[in-house]
Formats: C-alpha cells, structure tokens, sequence
C-alpha cells in the first residue's frame, strides 16, 4: 500500500520536471514569476493543485514512460531519482530567479525527503510492531489452547482416578465385610464346637470321678480292715520287742561294763605313752589330721629340734625384734595364733631365725635339685616363722622361760607335695585391709562404702572377681572399696549416702565410656594396672569394657582426676 502511492507521487514529480523542462526548451522563456512562486513553494491551493495533477502532462505522455516512471519510483530511491534526472533529462539554462527557486525547491524537496524517509520508517515500524503483535498473540494463543487442553486431559485423569479410587475403597469395604462376617461366623461355629467338647469333657470325668470315687471308698474299706488287721499285729510285736528289748538292755548294760573297764585300761596304758611328746610337750587334741600341743618355748626356738619349710619366705629378723619389743611390755606373755610344723619328710633349709638377720649357707643336703628323695623325717615350720625368732629373743634376753608353753599344731606325715599345699592353704588367708580395721573409718563411711561397690557388682556382675589379683578390666570388691577409702572420695565430693555415692560411681563409668579408643591408649598408665600389658592386650581388655559397659577396672587414675 506504502508503495504504491510513493511510485504515484514518484511518477508526478518525474512528470512535472520532465514537463517543465521540455516546455522551457520549446518556448525558449522563463516561466512566470507566479509558476515559479508554484513551483518552489508548492503552496498552491489545494483545488488548483488537485486540478492541475489531473490535468498534469503525464495524461500527455506515451503509455511506457508512465510505466518507466512507475518502476523507476517502485525501484530507485529520492535522491536516486534526482540523480537520474540530472544524468538524462534535459535542463533549461538557469536563470537568477530559476536558480533562487530552484535551491529554496531543492531545500524543501530534501526536507520533504526527509519527512518522508521518517514517515517511512515510522509506518515500518508500526508494520513491524504489528507483524510482531500478531505473532505473539498467536504464540500466546496456542500456547494457552495446549495448556487449557492439558488440564482438560489432567482434569479427565483425576476424574478417572477418582471413579477408580471409589470403586477400590467400595471392593475393600465390601471384602472387609465378608471377612468379618467369616470371622464372626467361624468363631461362633469354634466357639460352640469348644462348648461341646467340653461338655462331653465334663460328663466324661464325672463318670470318672464317680468310678474313681466309689473305687476310693471300696480301698479305704478295705483298708480300714487291714489297718486293724496290722494294729493288731503290731500289738504284739511291740510286747514282743518291749521283752526282748528288755533283755537286750540288760545285756547291753553288761557289756558297756566291761567295755568300760577295757577302755579305761587302754586310756590309763595310752596316756602313759601319748600323753606328752619329748619334743612337742603336752597333748592338747588329736584332730586326726593334725596334733595340737602345748610345746615348751626352748624346744621350739631349738635350730636342732625344728627347722624352717624350704619354700619358707625370706625372714626378716627386724620383724621379729619388732613382735618381741612389743611382747616384752605384756605382764603376762601371750602369743596370738598357733605355730604350724610339719613333721615328715618336707625339704627343709637351715634355720635363718637369727637376732643378726644373717643367713647361714645350706648344707649339702637341702639341695635345690628337684623333689627331696630323703627319707629322713624332721619337723620344719609352715607358719610363723617371725614369731618363733621373737621368742628366741625373748629367751635369749630370759624374759621368757624355756618352759613356757606355746600352742602348736603339728601336721603328721607331710612331704613335699602337701607341705606346699599347707603352706599354700595358710598363707592364702585374706589379710584385713585398712578399711575394715577397727577405727579406720567410721561405721557410716563402711557401710555407704559397702552398699555404693555391692550395687556395682549386682549391676555389673561379670566385671567383679573374687581373686584378690583380677585380671584386666575385672575388679575385685574389696579392693574397690580400699581404693575408694584411700581416694577420700566420700570427703572429697561430698557424698553423704550410698545412694549418692553409687550415682557417683556411674557418672564416673558414663565418662570413661565416651573416652574414644585412642585416648585410652595415650592415657595409658606407666605403671599399675594395665601397665605391663601389650597394646593388643589392652585392646582386647577395653573390648570386653565395652561388652559389659563397664570401665572402672581399667585403671585407678579416674580416683584421682575428678572435680571436687
């Protein structure tokens, strides 16, 4: 449309120059002031330019140069087509009035131009605005149409989705119904089947009851019959027994008499001969499996008479002037315990009970090459040895006679395999611990101390021992208190009842248990418990901890790093 009325307008402009110029070739004069007025301000009016267009000499031209025109404004530009002009149409020769006219038309024809050229640019942009506009409300438009049929297809999925979930919940509805009525119709049906059995169980043993009643009053007359059968019959076996037991205690009583008068001779010949011993003294008891004596203080402390067990510990010979110091300030002398000697053929050592503390050197004899195969019988002490050297000093000092007495017992018969195990037996007695020594603590303190460890142990009871030397992690009980004693963990934080002090004592383990691996293993003690173990050891130790949830046994030193 832009296009066609531009080559119109073209044309006319071709038109006219063309038309001026030939006509100033022909007349050879120069338009009137009033045309060339016209022809530079084009401000002709409107009805005189209307009918001059239409009376403008393109009606005089030949049909082809309106239709070069037309091509030639369809295809060449403005300034193209005053380029043309100049290079093929004719021009008259200017004049002063021509050339004013002609620079003020070509001034307005280039602002005219110019108008143009921007009211071509705006109608392109307004087409392409609008091309574009189009474009986007049709995108938009099949875009929104594909969305809305997307729902309506979404919307057709729900709906069957919907129709499908309610027919489901109808079918399980339906099947839930028919089972509980199953259910309901079995369980009457098991139900009264039970009654039956039970009742026919019921008739079943009455009838038995019956039978078994009748047979119980049958065999309780029965014997009611025997009974006085039996009574009658253990009458007279009891007369019977009553004479002849009479009889028998008269002949019992004759022999006790004379058995009587046999043991009394037989005490009288062995108190003669056992009553006392040369070396041990006085018999006090014979318990069978051993003797005890009175023995005089001199054959005891005598090195030729009594020597010393071969596994015998190291005598300390300051111990036994510590017992005699304390023994000499006794107004009467007393010696607590017993004195245990061997008598057989247990090794034995020469007698180191000397006031010196020096040892004098074994003879040949107490070789220490395997079992001892003498058959020699000599009596060696298993226990007490200290006490035997405090005598010895009290003899040698004369605040003790050589008669005294002093309680001994002597174990007969002993080798070498049983001394060790009576040596064994003895010493294996658990010394007393200062805890329980008498006013080491009071009765309080003891008792919370006592309470706090025994729920310990009924907690963890696999993690306690009855050795007085467990092994890692275990712990003994006893011990356990000891260390808590020694700690003055009751003073130190303030803990007044058992209760409190076994809360204590799970806090402790509770942190301990969230020690990680390798902090147990860097905090490792150097020396005591756990010390002397291998890293693998003391792994597998800390893994039954773990196990048992129980980590108070690895070491002591949580006694000491706590707050107060």
């Amino acid at each position: 449309m832009f296009r066609t009325a531009s080559s119109v307008s073209t044309t006319r402009r071709l038109a006219r120059v063309a038309s001026d110029r030939l006509a100033g070739l022909a007349a050879g004069a120069p338009p009137s002031a009033a045309h060339a007025r016209h022809k530079a301000t084009r401000a002709a009016p409107v009805p005189h330019a209307v009918h001059h267009e239409s009376q403008s000499p393109r009606h005089h031209l030949p049909w082809h140069v309106s239709v070069l025109g037309d091509y030639l404004g369809a295809s060449l530009s403005r300034a193209q087509l005053d380029a043309f002009a100049d290079a093929f149409l004719p021009r008259r020769p200017p004049t002063g009035d021509v050339v004013a006219a002609s620079d003020a038309a070509a001034a307005l024809a280039a602002l005219r131009r110019e108008r143009d050229d921007a009211t071509r640019r705006v109608a392109a942009l307004e087409r392409d605005a609008l091309e574009s506009r189009l474009r986007l409300q049709h995108v938009d438009r099949a875009a929104f149409e594909a969305l809305r049929e997307d729902l309506r297809d979404a919307k057709a999925a729900a709906a069957d989705a919907r129709v499908a979930l309610n027919a489901l919940r109808e079918q399980t509805k339906t099947i839930e119904e028919t089972r509980e009525q199953d259910l309901a119709d079995a369980t009457e049906a098991a139900i009264e089947e039970t009654r039956r059995r039970a009742a026919l169980e019921f008739d079943a043993l009455r009838e038995s009851s019956a039978s078994a009643a009748e047979a119980a009053r049958t065999f309780a007359e029965r014997a009611a019959l025997h009974r006085e059968a039996a009574e009658t019959r253990e009458r007279a076996a009891k007369d019977a027994l009553a004479l002849a037991e009479r009889r028998a205690d008269r002949a019992e009583a004759r022999a006790r008499g004379l058995e009587r008068e046999s043991a009394n001779a037989a005490t009288a010949a062995a108190s003669e001969k056992e009553a006392t011993h040369e070396t041990f003294g006085t018999l006090l008891r014979d318990f069978g499996h051993k003797r005890v004596y009175a023995m005089p203080a001199g054959n005891l402390a005598s090195k030729e008479k009594v020597r010393v067990y071969d596994q015998q510990r190291a005598f300390r010979a300051e111990r036994s002037e510590v017992i005699a110091a304390e023994k000499a300030k006794e107004a009467v002398f007393s010696l607590p315990g017993v004195i245990s000697v061997a008598e057989g053929t247990a090794k034995t050592r020469p007698d180191a009970r000397r006031a010196d503390g020096v040892e004098p050197a074994a003879n040949a004899s107490d070789s220490d090459s395997g079992e001892d195969s003498s058959t020699e019988v000599s009596l060696s002490i298993l226990d007490g040895q200290h006490r035997v050297g405090a005598i010895d000093i009290l003899l040698k000092r004369g605040l003790l006679s050589p008669s005294d007495e002093i309680l001994v017992e002597v174990f007969p018969d002993v080798d070498d395999r049983r001394a060790r195990r009576l040596f064994s037996e003895i010493n294996a007695a658990q010394p007393i611990r200062l805890v329980d020594a008498p006013g080491s603590a009071s009765p309080d303190l003891k008792w919370m101390l006592e309470g706090a460890c025994a729920r310990a142990k009924q907690k963890y009871p696999a993690m306690f021992s009855a050795s007085h030397r467990p092994k890692l992690p275990r712990l003994n009980v006893d011990a356990l208190r000891q260390e808590l004693f020694d700690a003055e963990v009751a003073t130190r934080a303030n803990l007044a009842d058992e209760e409190s002090f076994f809360a204590w004592l799970e806090e402790r383990n509770a942190r301990l248990k969230a020690r990680a691996r390798e902090d147990w293993l860097a905090a490792r003690p150097k020396r005591g418990r756990g010390a002397r173990l291998t890293d693998a050891a003391y792994l597998r130790a800390l893994d039954l901890a773990e196990e048992h949830g129980f980590f108070l046994g690895m070491d002591f030193a949580w006694l000491d790093d706590f707050e107060e």
